[in-house]
């Protein structure tokens, strides 16, 4: 559930033009949790990102 919550929130960073090139291992993470299948699925099925 934590990471569900951080990269919702983190992902509003991006909304808000808050870069974050300072925290490379947050990007990496979040990275990471993007490209697990069942986040691509979700955002799929939100309409966050296309095929």
């Amino acid at each position: 559930m934590a990471d569900a919550y951080c990269f919702t929130i983190m992902g509003w960073a991006r909304m808000l033009m808050m870069p974050l090139t300072a925290y490379p291992s947050l990007q990496q993470y979040l990275s990471r949790v993007a490209a697990r299948p069942a986040v691509q699925e979700a955002m799929r099925a939100e309409g966050l990102v296309r095929d």
